[in-house]
């Protein structure tokens, strides 16, 4: 009886820890999107690029807005 009381509990079975496929694909596009725009436009258009997604994120208009005319600006330069 004096054993029951004392008994360690069962270990919790091991998870898996996998990533899901749905999570790691926008993962991947977000950073090939990342690098493609730093090769391209270098840090300016990374700035752009952090303003848009800051602004986007809590709702605010002006910082999304900033960095939308900055990334307008850096793929219109060579037509300017």
């Amino acid at each position: 009886m004096a054993s029951f009381w004392f008994r360690s509990p069962d270990p919790p079975p091991k998870e898996e820890r996998t990533v899901p496929v749905l999570a790691l694909v926008p993962a991947v596009l977000v950073v090939t999107v990342e690098q493609l725009v730093q090769w391209q436009y270098g840090a300016a258009g990374v700035l752009g690029l952090l303003l848009l997604a800051i602004g986007v994120g809590p709702n605010r208009p002006g910082i999304s807005s900033a960095g939308a005319v900055l990334l307008a600006l850096l793929v219109t330069r060579p037509a300017l």
